[in-house]
């Protein structure tokens, strides 16, 4: 039920837009039926469409097209003798279906800023990241999963994430919305979107839909030596 707009040129340029239901004039305007070779000696022709689509459609993921139906007139001189005087002309018309179609697929923009714990002489100093979220805006209508990897040096699958500072450890974890339940990359361990906490349900095209977390310093575990501790979570969106 969806649609998306487009526009067809005569040229490959946007100077030469051909309206629909109106006729467009290639031998005319500007002299297109030159430049293209309509009248450039004998032999079968080419005359190029160039379609572009109307940016601003939202629309859901899926195929989209149009069959058109294209008629043609033309009345040129096929001949010319001493002067430049025309010794006959070829007058006619013609028509054609031409089909448009495009494909739309799932995709999302997702902005997921840092984690930043800030520094703290012993785990027990270290405050939890909360009021951060991540931000998802999906393909209208699409229905997904998000998932947050357990990072680049996990104790095991599911397990404590860690950051690390040459062979020390810092554990660490990142929980849904303002819980205590692991935000994790398979199974329930994922966010479907219908639990978003703004905008909640399938895709909207446009506008995001918000995921809250917060994040916290395991204080069960032995202060590792003064460092810079870092670990790389890949957040994915599954259809």
């Amino acid at each position: 039920g969806d649609v998306i707009g487009y526009t067809i040129y005569g040229t490959n340029t946007a100077s030469f837009p051909i309206a629909r239901n109106t006729q467009f004039d290639f031998g005319g305007t500007g002299g297109i039926a030159q430049l293209i070779g309509l009248i450039a000696g004998p032999g079968t022709k080419t005359v190029p469409l160039y379609l572009g689509s109307i940016t601003g459609s939202n629309v859901a993921a899926g195929l989209y097209s149009e069959t058109l139906n294209i008629a043609w007139n033309w009345n040129y001189c096929s001949g010319v003798g001493l002067g430049g005087i025309c010794l006959g002309r070829d007058i006619g018309n013609g028509s054609a279906t031409l089909t448009v179609s495009m494909t739309v697929t799932n995709d999302c923009q997702i902005t997921a800023p840092p984690i930043l714990f800030g520094s703290a002489p012993v785990v027990s100093g270290f405050t939890a990241v909360t009021g951060q979220t991540i931000n998802i805006a999906c393909t209208k209508g699409s229905a997904y999963t998000v998932g947050l990897s357990d990072g680049q040096n996990a104790v095991s699958v599911g397990g404590r994430r860690r950051m690390v500072s040459g062979t020390n450890y810092l554990a660490y974890d990142i929980f849904k919305s303002a819980g205590t339940t692991r935000w994790g990359s398979v199974g329930a361990a994922r966010r479907a979107s219908s639990t978003a906490e703004v905008n909640p349900g399938n895709g909207l095209g446009i506008g995001s839909q918000v995921y809250n977390y917060n994040a916290r310093i395991y204080t069960d575990q032995t202060t590792p030596p003064a460092g810079v501790y870092v670990d790389n979570v890949v957040l994915d969106v599954g259809f």
